[in-house]
């Protein structure tokens, strides 16, 4: 019983940490012949900050969006593997998906919202 219990609390222990870490999700939805791509963030600030940014005029293109991601994703994975406690997880964005618009803006605008919430540039312009 005693072993039981120790096992059980490990397990409990090792789940807790592993889903406390993840920051950014992709799901993938299979509708008919197309794929849906949502991205999930789990910052708690960031719904508020992108609502009072979310500017229909200001947008751009998408290829813009889907551009600057590969930029982004690419120095936010180099600082992950770097061991960096901003980032808490890889981002597998593939360039050759076409994510769509959508996901693309709000991908670029996380970036957005990080780099102003921690005071630092993730690209130097």
């Amino acid at each position: 019983m005693k072993k039981l219990i120790i096992i059980l609390s490990i397990v409990a222990f090792v789940v807790s940490c592993s889903t406390s870490k993840k920051t950014i999700e992709v799901n993938h939805k299979q509708v008919k012949d197309s794929v849906e791509y949502e991205l999930i963030i789990f910052d708690v600030g960031f719904d508020t900050w992108f609502i009072m940014r979310d500017n229909e005029s200001m947008k751009k293109s998408e290829e813009y969006y889907k551009f600057k991601n590969q930029l982004y994703v690419i120095e936010w994975n180099i600082r992950y593997h770097r061991g960096s406690s901003l980032y808490d997880c890889y981002i597998d964005y593939e360039p050759h998906i076409d994510y769509g618009f959508d996901f693309n803006y709000k991908l670029y605008m996380y970036f957005k919202y990080f780099e102003e919430k921690n005071k630092i540039k993730l690209l130097i312009h």
